[in-house]
């Protein structure tokens, strides 16, 4: 599961900040904010995500694939 907080891992991976991350996605810095909140991120926004920041599908499966914080 591609959680929000995986989401934000992968932003700061990445080397980015919210308001970046917001436009490179077309959105608001405040909806991007919300996304980063959520329990789980859709296949649709996923795919979103991957496109805008530029990630192979193995830095997607890496994220996915990490262990939830404790």
């Amino acid at each position: 599961m591609f959680t929000g907080n995986k989401l934000r891992l992968l932003r700061t991976w990445k080397g980015l900040v919210q308001k970046q991350a917001a436009s490179l996605m077309n959105v608001s810095q405040p909806a991007y904010c919300k996304m980063e909140k959520m329990r789980k991120i859709n296949d649709k926004t996923l795919a979103e995500v991957k496109k805008a920041f530029k990630c192979t599908d193995e830095e997607i499966e890496r994220f996915r694939n990490l262990p939830p914080p404790r």
